[in-house]
C-alpha cells in the first residue's frame, strides 16, 4: 500500500477552530475554541495522526500503558488470560460504539471533554448531553484518536490470542528500556522519617502498585513510542524541517514513494515483531525480508529517476 501525501504533513501547530458558531449555538453560550495541532505520527492503518492537546486521553500511548498494566498485573493464573482478553475486548468494543456514533451524527460535548479535555461553551452553560456544538474538524480530530486507540488494542488482542503466556512474552521484549529493572524497596521508603505519615504512606501505596504489576517499567512514554513505533507500525513524522519520517516498513519505497519524491528522508529502523511459532519477539532487519526489499527495488528506481528529472513543482502529478 502507498501511503496518500498528506499536504498537512508539513506543517505545524494547525489552528482549528472546534466550535459550530451558529447563532443559535452562541445563545447557549458557545464561542470561538481554537486548537493546534501538529501532524506526529502515519497509523499502522496509512492515516495522519496529530499530536491535540496534553489531556491524557488525547493520545494512543493511555491504551499502550492500559494494556500492559492489564497483561502485568499479578493475579490468579487460571483466570489471567481470559479476564486480559474480555477486559481488553471491552475497552475496544467501547471506543467501536463510539466512534459508530460520531459518524452518525452524535458528538456531544461530553465526547470533546473526554478526549481532548475542550469546552466552547461559557461558564455554566456546559452540560455532556448537548450536541451539535461541534465543527465537522472537531469530529474528525475525535474520529483520529479513536482510530489510533482502536489499533492498539487490537495489536495487543492478536497477542494475547497468539501466545499462552503474554506476561513473559513481553517481559523479554528486546528493548534496554526494559531490561534488568528492580523492584521499588518499599522498607527503604517507610524510613523517610522526616515525611509526613500521609505523604511516605501515598508514595507507599503508589510502590506497591508498581510492584504488582509486573510490566510497570514498560509504561515508561519513551518505551511506549518505541513499541507504537517498532512493533505496533505507527510511523513517527520527526520533523516538519527536516522532512524526517521514521519506519520499520520492509518496502519503504513503494509505501512512502509520494514523500519520497517531494524530498522526504524516510529513515528505517529495525521492526520488533513477534514471531508466531517461536512465542517470542525477535528483532528484524531488511535482510530478513530479501523478497520484499527485492520487489520494493523498482520503486525505487522510479523515485530517483523522478528526482532527478522532473522539477519539484510537478512532482504532484507522479503519485501514486
Amino acid at each position: 500500500m502507498t501511503i496518500p501525501f498528506y499536504e498537512e504533513v508539513e506543517k505545524k501547530n494547525i489552528s482549528v477552530e472546534l466550535a459550530t458558531l451558529t447563532e443559535e449555538n452562541k445563545k447557549i453560550g458557545a464561542t470561538s475554541t481554537i486548537l493546534k495541532i501538529t501532524p506526529a505520527f502515519i497509523t499502522p492503518n496509512g492515516k495522519l495522526y496529530y499530536t491535540t492537546s496534553e489531556h491524557f486521553s488525547a493520545n494512543f500511548y493511555e491504551e499502550i500503558e492500559t494494556s500492559f498494566n492489564i497483561i502485568g498485573k499479578k493475579k490468579n493464573l487460571s483466570l489471567k488470560q481470559i479476564n486480559e482478553k474480555e477486559t481488553l475486548q471491552k475497552l475496544r468494543n467501547d471506543l467501536v460504539d463510539k466512534k459508530e456514533e460520531i459518524i452518525n451524527g452524535k458528538l456531544t460535548a461530553g465526547d470533546v471533554r473526554n478526549f481532548i479535555n475542550m469546552n466552547c461553551l461559557l461558564p455554566f452553560h456546559y452540560h455532556p448531553s448537548l450536541e451539535n456544538l461541534y465543527s465537522n474538524d472537531c469530529k474528525d480530530i475525535i474520529l483520529m484518536l479513536l482510530d489510533s486507540k482502536i489499533v492498539v488494542y487490537d495489536y495487543f488482542l492478536y497477542l494475547l490470542n497468539h501466545c499462552n503466556n503474554s506476561l513473559e512474552v513481553l517481559k523479554n521484549y528486546p528493548s534496554s528500556l526494559v531490561m534488568n529493572k528492580k523492584k521499588i524497596d518499599i522498607d527503604l521508603i517507610k524510613e523517610y522519617k522526616e515525611y509526613d505519615n500521609f505523604i511516605v504512606n501515598s508514595i507507599v501505596e503508589a510502590a506497591k502498585e508498581i510492584n504488582d504489576n509486573e510490566l510497570s517499567w514498560h509504561t515508561q512514554e519513551e518505551f511506549m513510542e518505541d513499541f507504537a513505533v517498532q512493533t505496533i507500525g505507527f510511523d513517527k513524522i520527526e520533523s516538519q524541517w527536516s522532512k524526517t519520517i521514521t519506519t520499520t516498513k520492509m518496502n519503504k519505497y513503494e509505501a512512502y514513494f509520494n514523500y519520497i519524491i517531494m524530498g522526504y528522508n524516510i529513515k528505517q529502523i529495525p521492526q520488533v515483531k513477534f514471531n508466531e511459532n517461536k512465542k517470542s519477539f525477535e528483532i528484524l532487519t531488511t535482510n530478513d525480508f530479501g523478497l520484499i526489499t527485492h520487489e520494493d527495488e523498482k520503486y525505487k528506481k522510479e523515485a530517483e529517476l523522478i528526482l532527478k528529472k522532473v522539477p519539484l513543482k510537478d512532482r504532484r502529478n507522479y503519485f501514486l
